[in-house]
């Protein structure tokens, strides 16, 4: 009983400050495009680690712990830059696959100046 109570009473605080916080860009951000970074971000981790350890032996790698975090840190970096570019990709084009509303179009640069 007092494993439920706990748990409610954990909820209840979670919501309470989702709605006392006041709405940060950055969250809101990852907030509306997580299904995007579940998405590539698998996927450019793969490629990412593939093109490095073609360039650096993973035998080097293995050896010392300060490259395995310099590695792993610019992996990480790359697949995170990967995708920020892929996500305004994916909202203009494949919107229906991700669950977000249709783009509108933009007015006509002619239609604008009237």
């Amino acid at each position: 009983m007092l494993r439920v109570l706990a748990a409610i009473g954990g909820s209840l605080m979670h919501i309470a400050a989702a709605v006392l916080l006041p709405v940060w860009r950055h969250l809101l951000y990852i907030g509306e495009n997580t299904i995007v970074f579940y998405g590539m971000n698998g996927l450019s981790m793969i490629a990412d680690r593939g093109m490095l350890f073609m360039l650096v032996p993973m035998r080097y790698v293995v050896h010392l712990t300060i490259l395995q975090i310099i590695v792993g840190l610019g992996v990480v970096a790359v697949a995170c830059c990967v995708c920020a570019i892929i996500t305004p990709i994916l909202k203009r084009w494949f919107w229906w696959g991700i669950g977000v509303t249709k783009p509108r179009k933009a007015a006509p640069r002619h239609a604008q100046a009237q």
